[in-house]
């Protein structure tokens, strides 16, 4: 749990930006270069000093409360709050951080109204520029095959590509990805099997290669494309 002075911390921002958006960009510039060690001498100027000190600290704190399942569940409990929104800006200002775990906050923010197309977004960042797990973590935030076909995830989908790579090679297993990509056949076209198009022998082993690293029996798989590609008369029969 976050301590009693970043607690007071979040409720200072909180307050202090709402309705003020040029100091909101201030906090997001912030989080999103302070830690990196470059300089933020354009956000130094027009931020005050105890908001400056309680990002600080928050960019300290936070990162903390999203590893622990227990701590997860209680930090989403802000989104429903008046401070869901500073939450919201703390994750989108911090997809490029290795040591936070940012996909399992974001599907809980992600079933509330009117956060959807925000944690699309934050999502989209994070395959982008996050660490291999919680990248890949995040993809299923993007939607299915026709919303990774779209112009705005042209680089989400290229390293989502990259990374499922990584994810065979070191024989990493994620099935609850697995069952996202396997669950829509548009997906699995858009991610697995246009990816492998080429010379017959490697394009199987392209397929296998994922199959493996995202935990995915040989049976099942065999199991979608026969659900997905039926065979002449294996249709489903009338009356």
């Amino acid at each position: 749990m976050l301590s009693a002075q970043a607690e007071v911390a979040f409720s200072t921002l909180a307050a202090s930006l709402a309705g003020r958006p040029e100091l909101e960009e201030a906090v997001r510039d912030r989080w999103r270069t302070r830690v990196r060690g470059a300089a933020a001498e354009h956000a130094e100027l027009d931020t005050p000093e105890e908001l400056r000190k309680a990002a600080d600290l928050l960019a300290h704190e936070l990162p903390l409360q999203t590893h622990a399942a227990d701590d997860v569940v209680e930090l989403g409990k802000r989104f429903a709050t008046d401070t869901g929104p500073l939450l919201l800006l703390w994750c989108y200002s911090t997809t490029w951080r290795r040591d936070t775990e940012l996909a399992k906050l974001l599907a809980i923010a992600d079933k509330l109204p009117g956060y959807e197309e925000r944690v699309t977004a934050i999502a989209r960042d994070r395959v982008i520029e996050g660490p291999l797990v919680d990248a890949l973590a995040c993809a299923p935030l993007l939607g299915q095959g026709k919303d990774l076909a779209l112009p705005e995830n042209t680089e989400a989908r290229a390293r989502l590509e990259i990374l499922i790579w990584e994810a065979g090679a070191s024989a990493l297993e994620m099935p609850a990805l697995g069952r996202w990509l396997w669950a829509s056949p548009e997906t699995f076209e858009e991610l697995i099997r246009l990816p492998a198009r080429g010379a017959a022998p490697k394009r199987g082993r392209a397929v296998r290669v994922r199959r493996r690293s995202l935990g995915i029996p040989a049976s099942y798989a065999a199991h979608r494309r026969a659900r997905a590609h039926p065979a002449p008369g294996n249709g489903a029969a009338g009356g």
